[in-house]
């Protein structure tokens, strides 16, 4: 972010873009809240454009009041064209105020936006149908989602259905109080250890009894990763990592290592104050807990769905990709 003023030290004027985030989707409308400050009174112009390629694709105008040495909030909202199906467009915001009987911006604040499209599977229908998925969701929310994207799965219910499961990739649905089903943390990482790539989005809480490796009562895995938000960036460098509209928020769980009883365990809360990410690997098969709210924030932006894609990229077998082909 950029903030360029113009004005003189004995009247400054400053904009400050409060919200975090730079993704939105292209062909909807989205806002970002700015905040203005004046030491002075201030009658003027508040005016945002967006540009890309060199030519302005969106722009807006209001007139505003600021009292003096308040700092007052003005939501500024975007409407961007659509894009091609698959194209991901950078583009420029450009916000700034003029005073009124003054032919010079006051201030001006800029951001780059990214435009993204509202499917990122529109393109890998094929794909998506050969990764096999398998969910378990007692809640529900996650299944809603999956149906309303046109997400290929197959639902199961029930401890016995996970502990016999035999195929490529079981996602647990987000939200899933994981404490009220006894074992269930056992039976997912023997299902990994087995060579079944399990991804956990967000349980509610839980416990994993992460101890039994050191006493090899599970099979020895390879690697156990602990990461933080950025984790995001890595799996797709064009998503936003800390900030996701409409509040900011991004992890609804974290995991911590925690000491029970002679025991080391990561403990699942709905702070995040521990780890949103973990990942156990097995050589061929993996357990990743992702703690980010993927489910929760579907509709609020292109983060969390382009996420959810690039975490089906990371756990797929390769295998799948022979099938798509």
């Amino acid at each position: 972010m950029m903030v360029v003023s113009f004005q003189s030290i004995a009247n400054p004027v400053h904009l400050t873009l409060t919200d975090k985030w730079s993704a939105v989707f292209a062909g909807e409308r989205s806002s970002f809240n700015v905040l203005i400050t004046s030491d002075h009174s201030l009658n003027g112009t508040l005016r945002w454009q967006l540009t890309a390629r060199g030519r302005s694709i969106f722009r807006q105008q209001k007139k505003i009041s600021i009292p003096r040495g308040n700092e007052t909030r003005f939501s500024v909202s975007i409407y961007p064209p659509k894009v091609n199906d698959g194209v991901v467009l950078d583009a420029v915001l450009q916000i700034d105020i003029t005073e009124d009987g003054s032919e010079q911006p006051g201030a001006q604040i800029t951001r780059t936006v990214r435009l993204f499209s509202t499917d990122p599977f529109i393109q890998k229908k094929k794909w998506l149908a050969a990764m096999g998925i398998t969910l378990f969701d007692p809640e529900g929310k996650t299944a809603a989602v999956f149906e309303s994207a046109n997400i290929p799965f197959k639902r199961i219910r029930g401890l016995d259905s996970v502990s016999e499961f035999t195929g490529r990739i079981l996602i647990v649905g987000e939200g899933t109080p994981i404490s009220h089903y006894r074992g269930l943390s056992d039976m997912l990482l023997r299902l990994a250890a087995s060579g079944v790539s399990v991804l956990c989005l967000a349980p509610a809480n839980g416990e994993f009894p992460l101890n039994a490796f050191l006493r090899k009562q599970f099979v020895q895995p390879n690697t156990v990763t602990l990461k933080r938000q950025d984790i995001i960036g890595s799996l797709d460098g064009r998503l936003d990592s800390s900030s996701w509209p409409p509040d900011g928020k991004v992890t609804s769980s974290s995991i911590r290592l925690v000491s029970d009883r002679n025991s080391v365990v990561g403990k699942v809360g709905t702070d995040d104050t521990g780890w949103p990410w973990m990942e156990i690997g097995f050589g061929k098969g993996k357990f990743v807990f992702a703690g980010f709210a993927i489910v929760d924030k579907w509709n609020t932006g292109p983060a969390p769905r382009f996420l959810f894609d690039a975490l089906l990229s990371h756990i797929q077998h390769t295998d799948v990709i022979e099938d798509a082909q």
